[in-house]
């Protein structure tokens, strides 16, 4: 009888301590999703609050937010032809470059090459990997959605960590990337 407690015991020890490991790590693809789906009618279904604008910019918190996320924003840039918006979230500010790291690799391994899907497709968003270093104050991993499954599709889903003041933080960031020949000056009339 002492066996079996002892055995029940510990089994249910593990799961709990499984359980605990894995809700620390939450997955952005569920967001990402919501993010993609808002994204064909410019985000207007998660534009919360409006915060502000700058000339060429208008801001706005954005009712979707990722989990254990700090801030999340809706931005819209105004473009030549149209205005261009990003939906932004502040995953990470910390101080210790190894938790950065960490942080930093289990969410690019959680995106790249994962199946997300929204209410009419499904997509595989992939990119290489450029790891982290404390010499960089900047980097970046941009995923691209396959082009077979989206033609002619700019979307941009971008890991960002950077190093400001004293401070590292990682953003991930969707937003439609406008061609390189369309960002281009016009030429100057003579």
């Amino acid at each position: 009888m002492k066996k079996i407690c002892l055995f029940l015991l510990t089994g249910a020890f593990c799961g709990t301590v499984a359980a605990q490991i894995k809700t620390t790590t939450v997955s952005v693809k569920p967001t990402i999703e919501r993010v993609l789906t808002s994204y064909a009618y410019q985000y207007s279904d998660i534009k919360g609050e409006r915060l502000g604008s700058d000339p060429g910019t208008v801001q706005f918190t954005s009712s979707l937010q990722t989990p254990g996320s700090v801030e999340n924003k809706v931005i819209g840039y105004t473009g030549k032809r149209q205005t261009y918006w990003v939906w932004e979230s502040k995953l990470l500010v910390t101080e210790d470059f190894d938790e950065l790291k960490r942080k930093y690799k289990a969410i690019y391994t959680d995106i790249n090459g994962g199946l997300i899907k929204t209410t009419a497709r499904r997509f595989v968003a992939t990119g290489p990997y450029e790891s982290p270093s404390e010499e960089q104050r900047l980097w970046s991993n941009q995923f691209r959605i396959n082009e077979s499954q989206a033609p002619h599709s700019n979307i941009i889903i971008d890991l960002v960590a950077e190093n400001i003041g004293f401070e590292w933080v990682i953003w991930l960031r969707v937003y439609d990337k406008e061609r390189d020949a369309d960002m281009r000056p016009t030429d100057r009339e003579e």
